[in-house]
């Protein structure tokens, strides 16, 4: 499976497995491929995280910060699982 964002790509070789991907704006793009098997497509969505609507009502500093390193975004859900489907002959 790759995980990718414009910025970034992580690669996992063997599932189940794990990687840490930053917090950011953009979307982010899972795709997963097993020979025998349909590839597989997800998206997933940054959501803004509660904390960056407080930081907004500070003077909106701490929400600037936020949105630059990308630490007022999330991505939800949290994990992924996906099933792969068999190519029938």
């Amino acid at each position: 499976c790759v995980l990718e964002t414009t910025q970034q790509q992580w690669l996992i070789e063997k599932t189940p497995g794990s990687v840490t991907v930053p917090r950011a704006f953009e979307p982010l793009l899972a795709t997963c491929t097993l020979t025998g098997y349909a590839k597989k497509h997800v998206t997933i969505e940054a959501q803004t995280r509660g904390r960056a609507y407080g930081n907004i009502l500070l003077l909106g500093i701490p929400a600037l910060v936020d949105t630059a390193t990308g630490a007022g975004y999330e991505y939800s859900p949290d994990h992924l699982e996906l099933t792969l489907e068999r190519i029938k002959p």
